[in-house]
């Protein structure tokens, strides 16, 4: 025979108390329950708190995808821009090449002023396009650069809002574990032999609220009046 104290992991007010004294139990029977009223509330507070950062996370998440999106979307604009500075060039070295030929035509008498002027207007205007165009690849190039800042503080707080989500997760499993640390099941068959307890009564974590009595062998204590003593022997039949 073994005695088992039976006792809350977490404190409260005993609701109610399902065995009597010399009542037989099943291991898993409910002995007892705790008003979990705070306990419930608790965990309704931080499953609220854990819907509201996984919302956390599709939004950083969100934020990620927009980014790298900004991101693809700088570095064509960059290729883009790049090709317009190369098609500058080579107008502007083609145009120059021909600016420098006429204008020394020109100074040798055989090409016309229009001439001279046109073709260097041609070639003002081709400078002006590069430059143009050039400013167009900085800018782009400057676009990249915010985007990978961008895509940088969204992974910051994608982790964060994943950290978020890893604490919530310990608060509700801590918040579900006292929901059903309010509750009071036997861990064997055996009978009731103490109770420590009345409903109502408010229980600290750890008080014993029911001994129970485990195991094939029993013992009694009963009395006997001292004239019957010399009369009792061992392994006789209790009537």
């Amino acid at each position: 025979m073994a005695q088992t104290k039976l006792s809350f992991k977490v404190g409260g007010n005993l609701k109610k108390i399902y065995v009597g004294l010399g009542e037989k139990v099943k291991k898993g029977q409910l002995i007892a329950e705790l008003d979990n009223k705070d306990y419930d509330l608790q965990l309704q507070t931080v499953q609220a708190g854990l819907k509201t950062a996984k919302l956390g996370i599709d939004e950083s998440k969100t934020r990620m995808e927009q980014a790298n999106a900004a991101y693809e979307q700088a570095k064509a604009q960059v290729e883009q821009a790049q090709t317009g500075v190369m098609n500058a060039k080579v107008q502007y070295d083609t145009i120059s090449k021909k600016y420098e030929r006429v204008s020394k035509m020109y100074e040798d008498g055989t090409a016309s002023l229009n001439d001279y002027e046109g073709v260097k207007m041609s070639r003002d205007s081709a400078k002006l396009a590069l430059n143009s165009a050039l400013t167009s690849l900085e800018q782009a190039k400057t676009g990249v650069k915010n985007a990978q800042v961008v895509i940088e503080q969204a992974k910051v707080g994608y982790a964060a809002a994943e950290a978020q989500v890893g604490t919530v997760n310990k608060n509700v499993e801590m918040a579900t574990n006292q929901v059903d640390y309010s509750k009071l099941y036997s861990p064997d068959d055996g009978y009731v032999a103490v109770k420590n307890a009345e409903e109502n009564e408010n229980i600290g974590a750890g008080m014993p609220v029911v001994i129970l009595t485990t195991g094939n062998n029993y013992e009694v204590k009963i009395f006997v009046p001292e004239v019957l003593v010399s009369k009792l022997s061992i392994g006789q039949t209790a009537m």
